[in-house]
C-alpha cells in the first residue's frame, strides 16, 4: 500500500471518500445486490461519508481557526449540540419502534415523539445562540462552534416554518 505523502493528499482523499461511497452504493443498486449488503453500505455512505468529508475539509483549513473550542461558552454550545443530537436519536428510535398513538390530531397528542423533538430543537437553537455569544463576545474561533451556530440557524428557520402551520391541499383526491 502506498502511503500518502502529505497532509493535503490525505485531506483530499478524505473529501473524495464521500462521493466514492455514494458511487459504490449506486453501483450495488445497479447490480441489484441483496438488501443485506446495500443497507450497511448506504448507512456507511450517508453517515460516515459526510463526517469524513468534513474532517478532510478541516485538515485543509489554516491553523488560525482551531477545531476544538477554547472558551467555556464554546464548550457549553457543543454540549447543547450533543444533547440535541441525543434527543434526535431518541426521536428516531421512537419513530422506528412505532411508539404512541397511530393517528395523532395535534402535535402534542403523541408525547413519545413530541417531547424528544422539542428538546432537540430547543438545544439546537440554544447552541446557536450561545455559539453566537461565544464568537462575538468571548472571541471564540473554533470550527465546531461555527458549526453549532449554523445548526442553530437551521433549526430556527425550520421552527419558524413549522410555526406557520400547514395547509391541506385542495382536491387531493382523498375525499370521495
Amino acid at each position: 500500500m502506498v502511503e500518502p505523502k502529505s497532509k493535503v493528499t490525505r485531506a483530499i482523499a478524505l473529501i473524495l471518500a464521500f462521493p466514492a461511497l455514494v458511487a459504490f452504493q449506486l453501483f450495488l443498486l445497479v447490480l441489484d445486490a441483496p438488501r443485506g449488503i446495500i443497507i450497511p453500505v448506504a448507512l456507511l455512505a450517508w453517515f460516515a461519508g459526510p463526517v469524513l468529508m468534513v474532517i478532510g475539509a478541516v485538515m485543509l483549513l489554516p491553523r488560525r481557526w482551531p477545531f476544538l473550542p477554547s472558551t467555556a461558552t464554546g464548550r457549553f454550545a457543543l454540549w447543547l449540540v450533543c444533547a440535541g443530537v441525543a434527543c434526535l436519536a431518541i426521536f428516531f428510535v421512537a419513530v422506528a419502534a412505532d411508539l404512541g398513538r397511530d393517528d395523532p390530531e395535534e402535535f402534542l397528542d403523541n408525547l413519545y415523539l413530541a417531547v424528544p423533538i422539542l428538546i432537540a430543537g430547543v438545544c439546537a437553537i440554544g447552541a446557536g445562540g450561545i455559539g453566537v455569544y461565544a464568537i462575538v463576545f468571548r472571541h471564540e474561533r473554533s470550527l465546531l462552534v461555527v458549526g453549532a451556530v449554523i445548526l442553530g440557524l437551521l433549526a430556527a428557520v425550520f421552527t419558524v416554518g413549522e410555526l406557520g402551520g400547514h395547509e391541506e391541499p385542495e382536491g387531493s383526491g382523498t375525499e370521495r
